[in-house]
């Protein structure tokens, strides 16, 4: 076979395959060649359709190159059938001149309804969907009106009371208007209709219909036929009338509602945002719909993560978490949400949206960690806050108290709270306390109490401290302040023996002023003319006149520490004082120096030193404060005046302050921490306001629920909201717990009453109480090699430890996990170990974890008070045990706790 048959053939297979009847016709209008499609369609053998003139198929027309609609056509065995032609010329060929191809147009839904499909099984597809079919042919009035069509209008299959030209009374004659002009519109653009409206049937009831279709046309734009359904739609509008009423309801309430309601699609669009979260992101309602939330409002290193997770829920490979919060964006800054989700499915239950409604807490989490902070400042501050604080009613009952030094309260620790001051004090102490109790309670101010209590052979002494609090208590701060008085009667020995010396001193000058006098009086008389000598006699002049005017000062101004006389021109006069020698000013300072020679002294401080002597020469008194080898000085400058009462020289007063100043900073350290106490007060009680919070809620909505299902058969129901209050309860006996535990660890009222029990059988029962607690699918696995474990510890704090532990790894791991409980016994030691499958703890925070009030960073969005743990290893600690933990995050947690064995005997 050649080239040119080759390709011969190859055409033939091409022209067979097609699925469109082809005839092709020579310049005479015959037929010279036809598929197989074609032979099929009109009927004929491939031989008998060759060789027919064009006429003996097709109508009479001169047919050029170009498309002609709705050709009527004649088949061999005398059918007519509607079709669509396309004519193509042939170029370049002798013999063929053009090509028709036929569609054959008749094959639409109704006739393949009719001829084709099963019509039991169009009948049951019309039934199920309340549709009927119809179609009427208009050159030969062929009608065709499907049984459901009739019993949608309430007629029987084939009532001659509904034909193409009544049908239109069938319509409401409010609706007949649209009607007619959605039909005409159809038929002068050529376009299927569809309209909605009523029809009214005999019975005078009235259905909602949907009706809608297509008219043919042939080539001459002529209608040749129309063919429609009509579908049954009174069921939707009812429903949709309905839904209509229940979404305006239900956006009413969203748009008024305090918390964040969002609704975003499988694209990560924004579907819906209500007022409030159209508040809180800061945007308009124009603005937000069709937003990317992940794009726009989620930070960038979160985005990822958080797209995929909503991918996965949206695909149903997991399932939305119940609550969980995290970080948005609102116009650069970063707001936290906590967030309730839920989600939306298509007819397929196919899901489509997630719902999510939040709560801006981001005022509320910084408030958690100033509270956290708060609360270590005061807890730091009782344990280094060295005085004793009492709270007392108006009659003088100890309501509460801290006392670091339990030596101190006169009584044991457990007979002070409920008891009266009476009971407790020295009757002469009692006394004095209670007048001024009494006088702080009418006059609302604060009053300050001595008192001595004898002890030992040694007298203590007590400063208090009264403040009122309300009408009815009272705050007492008492300090041991038997050092101060101790030193107070120092000082006050020191200032004795410096008004002593200051007289002796002062003895001493007038008798040098004495002796200057007469060697003056000598220098006069022998009537020495040279100038030395009348030099020598004014330098005694002067310090005569310095002398006298020295001890007057002294005498006045001269306190603990020393004395400097400068002259106008800073040279050092006159230096004394214990001081001098105590700090060794000996080897630097001395009489007739210089200030700008004295070395000890920095350039900056001599020019300052220089400022002040003048300042004091010209008549200023000065006073301030100085600090040399860890010493204070308090400095008084005087002028002293000579005979002529002119100013000569200036005198500094260097009074040591230092322990004062200790006491100073001892009273300000003082209040401070004092003030951290209050602060940690108000952290802990707003903490502890939210943690009751959450679980309260849940048990009053529960009961509230509870109260609605009281009927018969709602059984089931009642104890699905009496397990969750058992549950919240449970939860909030914890919370409580560990407050109590708290306190009682702080006030040092923990002791440890050792009992000998199983440790294995104590185990069991525990878990057994606890699974009230645990999550859906959640499974406690305790195993031992050993029956018996019998151990001596405090039933009590073992029970606090062990649920702890096993509330954490429940609260920590998710659904359908595993807890396993193992206790192990040695020759030495028992040991409990918990592990979980929970979220882990990061590695950088590990050294953390048993810190009071610390959670970790993964835990922010679950509930608790982070002081569980802490409780814990103090209590573990208490019965000589240790515990140790292993985590990794995302992989779980594994807590040890270890303790020796009791001594047999």
């Amino acid at each position: 076979m050649n080239k040119h048959q080759k390709h011969t053939a190859l055409l033939q297979q091409i022209f067979d395959a097609s699925s469109q009847a082809i005839l092709v016709i020579d310049k005479y209008k015959t037929i010279i060649q036809v598929n197989k499609v074609a032979c099929d369609f009109f009927a004929f053998e491939k031989a008998a359709l060759i060789g027919l003139k064009l006429d003996a198929l097709f109508p009479a027309i001169n047919y050029k190159e170009g498309n002609y609609k709705g050709i009527w056509i004649h088949k061999k065995n005398g059918l007519k059938a509607l079709v669509d032609l396309r004519v193509q010329t042939i170029h370049d060929n002798d013999i063929a001149e053009a090509a028709f191809y036929i569609t054959n147009i008749a094959d639409n839904l109704i006739f393949q309804s009719t001829h084709k499909i099963n019509r039991n099984n169009l009948l049951n597809i019309e039934s199920d969907g309340n549709i009927g079919t119809w179609h009427w042919i208009f050159d030969t009035d062929e009608q065709h009106w499907s049984d459901e069509l009739y019993k949608i209008c309430r007629l029987s299959p084939g009532d001659n009371n509904l034909n193409a030209r009544t049908a239109v009374l069938f319509l409401h004659p409010d609706d007949r208007e649209l009607a007619r002009k959605t039909m005409n519109y159809a038929i002068e653009n050529k376009t299927p209709y569809l309209y909605e409206n009523r029809i009214l049937r005999p019975d005078g009831t009235i259905r909602f219909i949907r009706a809608k279709g297509k008219m043919e046309f042939d080539s001459a734009s002529k209608p040749i036929q129309i063919s429609g359904t009509v579908k049954d739609i009174t069921e939707i509008k009812k429903a949709e009338i309905t839904i209509k009423k229940e979404k305006n309801l239900l956006f009413n309430y969203m748009d008024t509602a305090s918390s964040i309601f969002l609704v975003i699609n499988a694209n990560h669009k924004i579907e819906f945002a209500n007022r409030k979260a159209r508040e809180v992101l800061k945007v308009l309602d124009s603005e937000i719909i069709g937003k990317d939330w992940f794009n726009s409002f989620i930070p960038k290193h979160n985005r990822k993560q958080l797209s995929t997770l909503f991918d996965q829920v949206i695909k149903g490979e997991t399932v939305p978490p119940d609550t969980y919060e995290n970080i948005i964006l609102v116009e650069n800054e970063e707001r936290l949400i906590q967030w309730r989700n839920g989600i939306l499915r298509d007819a397929n239950k196919n899901i489509i949206s997630i719902v999510s409604s939040g709560i801006d807490i981001t005022e509320q989490t910084y408030n958690q960690k100033k509270l956290k902070e708060q609360i270590d400042k005061n807890a730091a501050l009782l344990r280094a806050i060295p005085d004793m604080i009492f709270i007392q009613d108006n009659e003088g009952t100890f309501l509460d108290f801290h006392a670091p030094d339990p030596t101190k309260l006169l009584t044991s620790k457990n007979k002070v709270i409920g008891n009266n001051m009476k009971e407790i004090l020295p009757a002469k102490v009692h006394k004095l306390f209670h007048q001024a109790q009494l006088r702080v309670l009418k006059k609302k101010q604060v009053e300050m109490v001595e008192y001595t209590i004898e002890e030992l052979e040694r007298t203590i002494f007590y400063e208090a401290r009264i403040v009122p609090m309300n009408a009815k208590k009272l705050l007492t701060i008492i300090r041991d302040v038997t050092v101060e008085k101790k030193n107070e009667k120092e000082l006050e020995e020191s200032k004795r023996k410096l008004k002593i010396y200051s007289e002796i001193l002062e003895k001493k000058v007038q008798k040098s002023s004495k002796e200057i006098k007469v060697a003056k009086e000598q220098l006069v008389t022998s009537n020495l003319n040279l100038k030395d000598q009348i030099q020598e006699t004014q330098v005694a002049e002067k310090i005569a006149l310095v002398s006298k005017s020295l001890s007057t000062a002294i005498a006045k101004n001269f306190p603990n520490g020393f004395i400097i006389v400068f002259s106008i021109n800073s040279e050092i006069l006159l230096k004394e004082g214990e001081a001098i020698s105590q700090l060794k000013l000996n080897k630097f300072i001395s009489e007739g120096m210089f200030v700008d020679d004295v070395s000890i002294v920095s350039e900056k401080q001599k020019k300052k030193i220089k400022v002040q002597i003048r300042e004091t020469i010209n008549g200023k008194h000065l006073r301030f404060e100085i600090k040399y080898k860890k010493k204070h000085f308090s400095v008084n400058t005087k002028p002293l005046l000579d005979e002529n009462d002119t100013i000569s020289s200036a005198l500094f007063v260097y009074n040591d302050i230092t322990f004062q100043k200790k006491i100073e900073l001892k009273v300000q350290n003082a209040l401070k921490k004092e003030q951290q106490l209050n602060e940690l007060k108000s952290r802990f009680i707003s903490m502890a306001s939210h943690e009751f919070r959450t679980p309260l809620s849940a048990i009053n909505t529960s009961a509230i629920l509870i109260d609605k299902q009281n009927e018969p058969g709602k059984e089931e129901k009642r104890e699905k909201y009496v397990g969750k209050i058992k549950k919240n309860v449970k939860n909030l006996v914890v919370i409580l717990n560990d407050f109590l535990s708290l306190s009682k660890l702080e006030e040092g009222n923990i002791t440890v009453h050792g009992e000998l029990f199983d440790l294995i059988d104590f185990s069991k029962k525990l878990i057994e109480e606890i699974k009230i607690t645990t999550k859906v699918g959640q499974n406690i696995i305790f195993s031992s090699l050993e029956s018996k474990v019998f151990i001596k510890l405090d039933p009590k704090l073992v029970r606090h430890i062990l649920l702890n532990l096993l509330s954490n790894s429940i609260k920590y791991s998710p659904e359908n996990s595993q807890i396993n409980f193992k206790i192990k016994e040695n020759s030495t030691h028992v040991s409990i170990e918990i592990k979980d499958q929970g979220i882990g703890i990061p590695k950088e925070e590990q050294k953390q974890l048993f810190e009071r009030f610390f959670r970790a960073r993964n835990t922010y969005n679950i509930e608790g008070t982070g002081i569980g743990l802490n409780i814990v290893k103090q209590y573990v600690e208490l019965m000589n045990g240790t515990i140790d933990f292993k985590s990794q995050m995302n992989n779980g947690s594994t807590f040890k706790v270890k303790w020796p064995k009791p001594n047999e005997k």
